[in-house]
């Protein structure tokens, strides 16, 4: 019982050497991680979702802009005029809460995750936007290709 209550006493003491190492007394108690991160000057930065690009579709893009900025000059209003289109996977999959996972880090690494919209689909929206109206989305339940 004797040995019991030494080894309650040096751990006890462990303890508050760790705390006064770190700058804590016993009445202003935080974790070892609290004062780690403070100290050393870390953030919580979010990871950013972007939308997978293959290299075989830069050309198309870059002649898609260029077409774009030399139009644009000659009529403002080509943008209110093209007819915008964005689609949406619904999953019950790889879903990662973006504000329950956080990098601690001294500078912003910049993370992201790149992630394919085309893979185990449970429903897919489309919709599109013309002249600033948004016409109503379509559901689908297959995957959406060139074809769909």
């Amino acid at each position: 019982m004797e040995n019991l209550n030494r080894r309650k006493e040096q751990t006890t003491f462990k303890y508050n050497c760790r705390q006064y190492s770190y700058g804590l007394s016993t009445f202003r108690r935080k974790s070892a991680k609290t004062v780690f991160i403070k100290q050393n000057r870390y953030h919580p930065y979010q990871m950013i979702k972007v939308q997978y690009l293959r290299i075989t579709g830069s050309q198309r893009r870059l002649n898609f802009i260029a077409w774009l900025v030399v139009t644009y000059e000659s009529n403002p209003e080509i943008l209110q005029n093209i007819l915008w289109t964005d689609e949406c996977k619904f999953s019950n999959n790889c879903v990662i809460n973006r504000h329950n996972h956080h990098i601690w880090s001294k500078d912003n690494p910049h993370w992201f995750r790149e992630h394919n919209f085309q893979q185990k689909v449970t429903v897919n929206v489309w919709c599109d936007l013309v002249y600033g109206h948004l016409i109503r989305p379509y559901f689908y339940e297959q995957n959406l290709t060139a074809q769909a």
